[in-house]
């Protein structure tokens, strides 16, 4: 299977900070049908205070351009959680 997720921190201005991507795999089952699959993100040592905007998309690494998948609203990615980072 060619798809893959990206797991992006972007920052206030939508500039890449920081980026995984990784094949998208079968995640263990938790109780109750959910499933989780974990994600870690190597930060900048010199990240600014701010605000940050922690996305995810999921994209076919293995078609011409890797397009991403469209969510049913027509986004390209998902927003997880919006960071303030302070000093």
């Amino acid at each position: 299977d060619s798809l893959k997720v990206t797991v992006q921190l972007l920052d206030d201005g939508g500039r890449l900070i920081a980026q995984q991507d990784l094949p998208l795999t079968t995640a263990r089952a938790l109780d109750g049908g959910a499933h989780l699959r974990t994600y870690g993100l190597a930060l900048p040592a010199e990240l600014a205070p701010g605000v940050y905007r922690l996305i995810a998309g999921l994209y076919d690494g293995a078609a011409e351009g890797a397009p991403r998948v469209l969510t049913t609203a027509g986004a390209d990615a998902v927003e997880l959680a919006v960071l303030q980072l302070g000093e």
